[in-house]
Parts: structure tokens; C-alpha cells; sequence
């Protein structure tokens, strides 16, 4: 890589321009910081064999506060072609970054910042395919960063299983993934293009699947990562509706048939109304859908579209059009 520069010569005694090419090397120390800040972690790790100069500014600090990752550098298939995966084959056995060559001097105390990004599948659960994806090994990349304080996860498109809510999965992802302690001091979780794959299950003829999309999002975390934090900083984007919308899944859920009381909507039910073998009608004219919370309140909604497509088109049409992205 090379850039232009310009000399003043003389030519018959009259100054000239004369427009030569500069080395990389010309370039400020602080420009290219900036250039190879914006590098992941495995371009830096290949492009610090080109030169010595290169290496020196990429294994200093300011270069290091912000590191970028990526699922290939966990992926299992690229433990025989990657550089550095081979050593992650034991990372939880080693405790000391000094124990993993590529990564020295890239990893330590010095990092601020750290950026995951995923592999953004966006495929259709029906195909049989692999649809969600998961950040692996954030208990190894904490370990190595205990300084950093935010987290960014970039791209992602999480499955919630069970019963889980958006803010649980968040919460059990910094918490749950380590054995002991949490070593790290993340202060702010960050969400870029990140994606919230619900399914409701148990329909004769296949199952209900909708996103939620958390384009820009950051969440100040507390010590002890209080769960109504994550609740209320999601909220806007898992409801972002007004109360006529509401009004509409209030009006209109009773009009499911049993099927729907008895597989889909059966645990959303037992956890407001109880333990019991069969829901009426009526316990679903009593439920609460002002209060309720919008993951319970958004199965209802796409029940009522899955329904009104394939059975019942008299169902009302609601207020606002929910987004139709794997339906």
C-alpha cells in the first residue's frame, strides 16, 4: 500500500510539483492505529508478520483497547485451518495469556472495548437448517480482558427456549456462561442488528416463528446484572405499539379454539392462571393484557395472525401490522 506525496523541485529555475509515492511506513503512527483498530483480532494476528514496524504498532496498547471477534474464531471446523484456534482447544485449561503466542501482546488488562460478532444467519427454521447463533467462549475472551467494559454483540439471531424471556437470555448469557465468579467488569452491554428468535410449538400442522429486531441498544449493567434492567431498556423494541393494539389481542384472543389453549398458548396460561389440566374462554377473557409482559402479550398477537391467515380471516385486522419475518 502506498500513498502519494508531493515535492518542490526546480526545473530551469522555476519551482514544480513533482508528485512521488511514499511508503506505508510515511504514514502518521496515529493514522495507522486507526486503520489497524478497525482490523479483528485474526487479521491482526496475520498481518503482524509483515514487518517488524507493523508489529510494533500493532501490539501496543492504544491499538489493543478495542478488539473485534468473530464466531470463526471459536468455530470448531477451523480448529485445523486456523491460526489460533488450535491453542483455543485448550483455552480453558490455560490461565495465563502469556500461554497462547499469537494472542500476546493483543489480549491483557489494556482492553476496553470488546466487539463479537456473529455469524448473522438469517434462514428459515423450516428448512432444517442451522437458524440461531450463539456467542461461544465469552467466559475465555473475559478471562483475557478482565478490564474491559463494554461488550458489544453484533449480528446475532438468539433462540429463546422454554419459557425464557429477552431480558433472562441476556442476563443468563453474562452470568450463567461462567462457573464461578464472572471475572469480567463490564459496565454497558451493547446490541447491533441483533435479532430475537421466538417459536411457539405444538400446532398440528407446524409451529409459529417470529423476530424481534434490536437494531442499537445499550444497556448500563449493575453489579449484580438486575434483571429489570434488561426488561425495561428491551421494552420499546418487543412492543413498540400503542394501547389500541393491545386492545385488539384483548378482544380477539378468545376467539383461538382449544388447540391453541391446549399446546401453543398452554404455559403462558398455567403461569397466570395456575396449575391446571384445560383453560376456558373465559380464563382467557380474564386475563390481564394491559400488565402482561409483552413476550406473553406478542404470543398472543401471533397466534391471532397465524390463526386469521389459516382458519379464520374474520378476525379483525390489527391497528399497526406486525413485522411478517419467519412466519
Amino acid at each position: 500500500m502506498v500513498v502519494p506525496a508531493i515535492s518542490i523541485v526546480a526545473v530551469d529555475g522555476q519551482p514544480h510539483k513533482i508528485r512521488k509515492m511514499a511508503n506505508i511506513k510515511d504514514l502518521p503512527h496515529d493514522l495507522l492505529v486507526d486503520i489497524f483498530t478497525c482490523a479483528d483480532l485474526r487479521t491482526r494476528i496475520k498481518i503482524r508478520r509483515v514487518c517488524c514496524y507493523w508489529k510494533h504498532v500493532l501490539l501496543g496498547p492504544l491499538t489493543n483497547q478495542l478488539i473485534q471477534v468473530d464466531w470463526a474464531c471459536f468455530e470448531a471446523r477451523s480448529w485445523r485451518r486456523s491460526a489460533w484456534s488450535e491453542y483455543y482447544q485448550s483455552a480453558f485449561m490455560v490461565r495465563d495469556e502469556g500461554e497462547v503466542p499469537c494472542l500476546r501482546g493483543l489480549l491483557g488488562k489494556h482492553v476496553r472495548h470488546v466487539i463479537y460478532v456473529g455469524r448473522g444467519l438469517r434462514v428459515r427454521p423450516n428448512n432444517g437448517a442451522a437458524y440461531y447463533d450463539y456467542p461461544v467462549g465469552l467466559p475465555w475472551l473475559a478471562q483475557r480482558t478482565p478490564q474491559a467494559e463494554t461488550l458489544q454483540l453484533e449480528g446475532f439471531l438468539f433462540q429463546l427456549f422454554g419459557g425464557d424471556s429477552c431480558a433472562t437470555f441476556l442476563r443468563s448469557l453474562l452470568l450463567n456462561e461462567f462457573e464461578e465468579e464472572p471475572p469480567h467488569k463490564w459496565r454497558y452491554l451493547t446490541l447491533k442488528n441483533c435479532d430475537f428468535l421466538f417459536a411457539l410449538n405444538g400446532l398440528s400442522k407446524g409451529s409459529i416463528y417470529w423476530t424481534v429486531r434490536v437494531p442499537d441498544l445499550t444497556i448500563e449493567l449493575d453489579s449484580e446484572l438486575t434483571l429489570s434492567r434488561f426488561t425495561e431498556a428491551l421494552m420499546p423494541f418487543l412492543w413498540p405499539y400503542p394501547e389500541e393494539q393491545v386492545d385488539w389481542v384483548r378482544r380477539n384472543a378468545p376467539l383461538l379454539p382449544r388447540s391453541y389453549r391446549r399446546r401453543p398458548l398452554f404455559g403462558t396460561l398455567r403461569e397466570f392462571l395456575g396449575q391446571r389440566n384445560s383453560y376456558s374462554i373465559a380464563d382467557v377473557e380474564a386475563l390481564d393484557y394491559k400488565h402482561m409482559p409483552k413476550e406473553s402479550l406478542l404470543q398472543f398477537a401471533r397466534c391471532l395472525i397465524y390463526h386469521k391467515a389459516r382458519k379464520n380471516p374474520s378476525i379483525p385486522e390489527p391497528p399497526f401490522a406486525f413485522p411478517d419475518d419467519f412466519q
